[in-house]
């Protein structure tokens, strides 16, 4: 099988920057691990292999297994399960305290969702009592050798971020710079052998990111910054881990995947933004990342969703080069939206500007969780986006936002392709018509005329007639009854060429 860095949807293989972490020394608490679902969006039956190699510099071979997948199927790699339950894992098995990366082979285009937790599950070392922990993020594909990311925490609001960066085929060198909110600039050199990866901190920078006196304001905070990592002798890819320090169990964990400079464009979106909305309250912070070399004039605007489908709200900002800026309601950054209010943001900027923004979510009253998610550019955008896990009432419930970016409006068709325990097949459901910047979210389905029934664990496809779309998927246990305490997970859909 021949081996190659290709795009997420031509994947011969793909890049994974955390996808085996038991135990993990930079993670607070213990029982860490990280799952992988991977979804066939090929044409035909996929013969895949995985490569899960030790951190750089740590002493190890790699433990690999081959596995079969049918068109449109799906398959979970569990470290530890030995294949229990039509899982797959490697061998020889991955030792307790195992942190590194994954490589993924394929004759079909695949598509992969790592998810990273410390919730237990049954299996020894996987999960500790207590452990509500859990997040989800989307495989990468190694295609530049820059990498950026808006949000560095550094004890800001008690929480801080780690990066693990993964060289993609062959060895490379790596220069990393944090500027923060204040204006001060950290820096961090190093080398990463072919296929594995690196951990970043923001306390292992020179001079280390400070952790004392943050203020409460992001834009100017000397705990709060972006990243930017540039590399030589090859391309990279990454992933961050967002946590709460000293915290055993941990309770929350958000993740999502570094930006590849392509990605970096002067039109972005993001399907979900909400100020105190639903019954938990949840509130969100958009930070936006300048990577040009230049100023960015940034305008964006809030095209509403609930609970009057398009009204707008617009605000603005200018970010020095490699900095970032946030906009959130808590601040007064968000044109004046009120609360109970669900919107889709477009993020804009001149021509020639380069940004990428996150989401990050979470609420303050009753049970606290967090999640984060990745916006994405307009070249990125298709008109068919798959999502590997979708639960209906299966240890949580998943609302798929969708956002046309399309200039003209559009429906949305979702194809669900279910498996035990719910009831196996295929779904469809269709939107109602979704004008330009708007969204809308596919909730409740077992209610839905045609939709999947409770309990179905499914992968979709979403398909806008033509149009231009995006998706994220997040899965909550609020919507139980009782609600579960696992944290909220946020992933995005994959854009289908």
């Amino acid at each position: 099988m021949k081996k190659q860095v290709i795009g997420s949807v031509l994947a011969m293989t793909m890049l994974l920057g955390i996808v085996a972490t038991a135990g993990a020394q930079s993670l607070p608490g213990s029982g860490w691990y990280t799952s992988a679902t991977f979804q066939n969006v090929g044409l035909d039956t996929s013969t895949i292999n995985l490569d899960v190699y030790p951190l750089t510099g740590v002493a190890g071979t790699a433990s690999s297994v081959s596995f079969s997948l049918n068109k449109n199927a799906s398959k979970l790699f569990l470290p530890g399960a030995a294949g229990a339950n039509g899982t797959v894992d490697v061998a020889p098995s991955l030792a307790s305290n195992f942190s590194g990366s994954m490589v993924v082979s394929s004759t079909q285009p695949v598509v992969a969702q790592a998810q990273i937790g410390n919730n237990p599950i049954g299996i020894p070392g996987l999960g500790v009592t207590g452990g509500t922990a859990s997040e989800q993020y989307a495989g990468s594909d190694a295609v530049s050798s820059v990498l950026s990311f808006p949000i560095v925490k550094s004890n800001f609001f008690g929480k801080t971020n780690i990066f693990y960066v993964q060289a993609g085929g062959s060895n490379v060198t790596y220069s990393a710079t944090i500027k923060a909110g204040n204006g001060t600039t950290h820096t961090k050199t190093g080398s990463i052998t072919a296929n594995h990866s690196a951990l970043l901190t923001p306390a292992n920078f020179s001079p280390a990111v400070a952790t004392t006196n943050c203020g409460s304001n992001p834009n100017t905070s000397p705990c709060f910054g972006s990243l930017s990592i540039t590399a030589s002798g090859g391309n990279i890819v990454g992933a961050e881990v967002e946590f709460v320090n000293n915290q055993s169990p941990a309770s929350i964990a958000q993740s999502t995947s570094l930006f590849p400079d392509s990605e970096a464009t002067n039109t972005v979106f993001c399907p979900v933004f909400k100020n105190s909305f639903g019954p938990t309250s949840r509130f969100t912070g958009m930070t936006v990342a300048n990577t040009g070399t230049s100023p960015a004039q940034v305008s964006v605007t809030f095209t509403e969703v609930l609970p009057v489908k398009g009204r707008l709200y617009n605000d603005s900002a200018t970010i020095p080069p490699g900095a970032s800026a946030v906009f959130s309601a808590q601040i007064n950054k968000a044109g004046g939206m009120p609360a109970g209010t669900f919107t889709s943001a477009k993020i804009s900027a001149a021509a020639g500007a380069k940004l990428v923004a996150v989401v990050s979510e979470s609420n303050f009253s009753g049970t606290v969780k967090a999640t984060t998610y990745s916006c994405k550019g307009l070249p990125s955008a298709t008109s068919k986006v798959a999502v590997p896990v979708f639960k209906e009432d299966f240890a949580g419930r998943t609302g798929l936002a969708v956002q046309n970016v399309d200039s003209s409006a559009t429906t949305v068709t979702a194809t669900f392709s279910c498996g035990a325990p719910g009831v196996v097949g295929n779904y469809t459901l269709t939107s109602p018509s979704i004008g330009p910047n708007e969204g809308y979210t596919f909730f409740d389905v077992s209610t839905k005329a045609g939709g999947p029934v409770n309990g179905s664990f499914c992968g979709v496809t979403l398909d806008g007639a033509g149009k231009k779309i995006i998706a994220i998927a997040q899965t909550s246990q609020d919507f139980q009854s009782p609600p579960g305490l696992l944290n909220t997970q946020n992933v995005e859909g994959f854009n289908l060429q």
